[in-house]
This record gives structure tokens, C-alpha cells and sequence, in this order.
């Protein structure tokens, strides 16, 4: 759901287009990426990572691709992105505990 800010009132929130399902979502400094954990997407059982991104923080994002690197059997959720999105933490499902993971990248 998204919604917009002016003058300190919100509007009414609204689904965002092309996501479903979507889980824990966690947006970029920038706002113009945004990582959340879904189950539908990609017609997996578990919860994995997706990633969609757009051109500009008042624009449509696109098409959601999920975050390959972190993708197990078990369930993936964000919780926080670093500034640069070089460092990520999320919960992983490991043998019925929840574990607080990160993962860096280069940029």
C-alpha cells in the first residue's frame, strides 16, 4: 500500500501496482527501490526476497525480480537496506527458529 503526504495529511493508502502479496516491505533511501517477501509471485511455497525499482520516488515501479542471491527453501523476509542497498538484513525460517541475517554486496 502507498500513500501520499502533503502539507502533513496523508491520503487514503492505495495497493501498489504489479506487487501481490506482499510481505514486510522495506523501501531504499532514495525511494526508488523496494524489497519485500512474497509466496506468490513466483508460485514458490516459501517467501523469498523481490526487488522492483523505478525511475523517479513519485513514479510507478516495474516489474519485480526476486533477489536470486538470497533465495533458499526457507522464508526470506527484509527487515532494513542500507543507504547505498550494499547491505541487507532479513529474517530467515532455519529448522522452525527465525533467524536475523545480512548479506553486502559490492557496488
Amino acid at each position: 500500500m502507498s500513500a501520499s503526504n502533503t502539507n502533513g495529511s496523508f491520503s487514503d493508502a492505495a495497493p501498489v501496482p504489479g506487487i501481490t502479496n506482499a510481505r514486510t516491505p522495506v523501501i531504499s533511501a532514495d525511494g526508488l527501490a523496494l524489497y519485500y517477501a512474497s509466496d506468490s509471485a513466483d508460485g514458490a511455497a516459501n517467501l523469498d526476497i523481490w526487488r522492483v525499482s523505478r525511475a523517479a520516488p513519485d513514479g510507478m515501479f516495474g516489474s519485480a525480480v526476486v533477489v536470486q542471491e538470497l533465495a533458499t527453501a526457507s522464508d526470506e523476509l527484509p527487515t532494513w537496506i542500507s543507504e547505498d542497498e550494499c547491505v541487507i538484513y532479513f529474517q530467515r525460517s532455519v529448522q522452525g527458529a527465525q533467524r536475523i541475517l545480512t548479506a553486502q554486496r559490492s557496488q
